[in-house]
């Protein structure tokens, strides 16, 4: 058995290691304070537990022990029909099976943790292999806790990522997912000041993209992508009471670019995100963490206007009953874009989504959301819509079911059109954890 502050110590570092395979799109709504309460009392939840959080110790997986290393393998097998594989207005439907199988390793003594994981995942259609994808992961983090309100970790990861054909930055004349290599780093450190805490974190991120494919099976170069990004975050996080706090952070970012086709402008690009907000509990029952700031992204190049605006990130958490959840969640921020003649889009998504209960091994979820993306000098719009309905069964801490129906519509408006489509995906997997 691990220790209360050894499982601490354990979730941080899982915590983390998914942090340094995240775009820079999904770092940005990282919460990087979240992995530092450090057990202090002054930031309790007040026993606020939603149903996705609540424990189910009897339906966990249980590792193969050897010594102090704890290892859980799995393996998955998923079958997913997609309506539109081309995410174009003329769908096009194909079944994909999905196997994959991975594993987590824990070791923990003392004040020292240290998790590693695995996975590989293959995505095979069967009526257009050429489709076909294989994506690969390899990831370790470490953190050590000198004291009891101190912290320093780091970690890395290697891997290979799929692009689906549907995301705003995927190219529009591509009819096959385009494959990127990722290595990735970071270190940081975190300490506790009473009712205070602060933390900082430094990271690195190098990503080289594989050509696609168009519709006369002729390369697309993709390798005016590859780059890396380095980005610096400093935060802090004051307790005003158990269920209540301030905090405010500082992000700062450096994107560099390797490759540059002939009639594109340096892609070169600084920036920052700055934010305040509060974490409250409206009532015994309603739980929220808020901030808003400013964002700015600056290129080197002229003829990439600087982007930046109102910076959001939020959630609010409505515990019904126990057994029901309902979360809403909204951010904003700049984001990549892959599209000659623009060098960035502001995205602004807001999401809701209801877990229920309806068995202790059995969460059934639904959830809506919209996302508006603008591209920066160019004139593109994207509107899109997602409804989603899920199922997660534990048979026992062994055996998973789980199912997925999610609805996609997404509109293009502007001069330069983007990608207008319609999707429907229906997924069900079969998982097999630990011992």
């Amino acid at each position: 058995m691990h220790s209360p502050g050894a499982l601490i110590l354990l979730r941080s570092a899982a915590y983390l290691s998914c942090v340094a395979l995240s775009s820079a799109a999904i770092a940005q709504d990282a919460d990087i304070l979240a992995d530092f309460r450090l057990d202090d009392p002054a930031f309790d939840s007040g026993g606020f537990i939603t149903v996705r959080e609540r424990p189910q110790p009897q339906y966990d997986p249980v590792p193969l022990r050897l010594g102090r290393i704890a290892l859980t393998p799995r393996a998955t097998a998923r079958a997913l029909y997609d309506s539109n594989i081309f995410a174009s207005g003329e769908a096009t439907g194909d079944l994909i099976l999905r196997p994959a199988a991975g594993a987590d390793a824990e070791w923990a003594s003392g004040s020292l943790a240290v998790e590693a994981d695995a996975d590989v995942e293959r995505r095979q259609y069967l009526d257009h292999g050429a489709q076909s994808t294989t994506d690969y992961g390899l990831g370790a983090a470490l953190r050590y806790a000198p004291r009891r309100n101190t912290a320093l970790f780091a970690g890395a990861r290697i891997g290979r990522e799929t692009e689906s054909l549907a995301d705003p930055s995927a190219p529009l004349n591509s009819r096959r997912p385009v494959q990127y290599d990722i290595l990735s780093s970071f270190v940081g450190a975190a300490r506790g000041f009473n009712r205070l805490r602060v933390a900082g974190r430094l990271s690195a991120e190098d990503r080289r993209f594989g050509d696609g494919v168009d519709a006369f099976g002729d390369p697309i170069d993709q390798g005016f992508r590859n780059r890396s990004l380095l980005t610096a975050e400093v935060a802090m996080e004051y307790a005003l009471g158990p269920n209540r706090s301030l905090f405010a952070l500082v992000s700062a970012n450096r994107r560099d670019y390797r490759n540059r086709p002939a009639l594109d402008p340096v892609r070169d690009s600084r920036g920052y995100r700055v934010e305040a907000g509060a974490s409250f509990m409206l009532t015994p029952l309603i739980r929220g963490r808020i901030g808003a700031g400013y964002f700015s992204q600056d290129f080197e190049s002229p003829l990439f206007s600087t982007v930046s605006g109102l910076a959001v990130r939020g959630r609010l958490e409505y515990l019904v009953t126990q057994l029901v959840t309902l979360s809403l969640t909204a951010s904003r921020g700049v984001e990549e874009s892959s599209t000659l003649g623009s060098g960035a889009f502001v995205a602004t998504r807001i999401g809701m989504q209801a877990d229920y209960e309806l068995f202790r091994n059995l969460i059934l979820s639904a959830s809506v959301s919209e996302e508006r993306d603008r591209f920066q000098d160019l004139d593109r719009r994207y509107a899109i819509r997602r409804a989603g309905l899920s199922a997660d069964y534990r048979l026992s801490p062994r055996f998973r079911i789980d199912a997925e129906y999610e609805a996609r519509d997404q509109d293009s408006r502007g001069a330069a059109l983007g990608r207008d489509f319609v999707r429907h995906q229906v997924t069900l997997g079969f998982t097999v954890e630990g011992l």
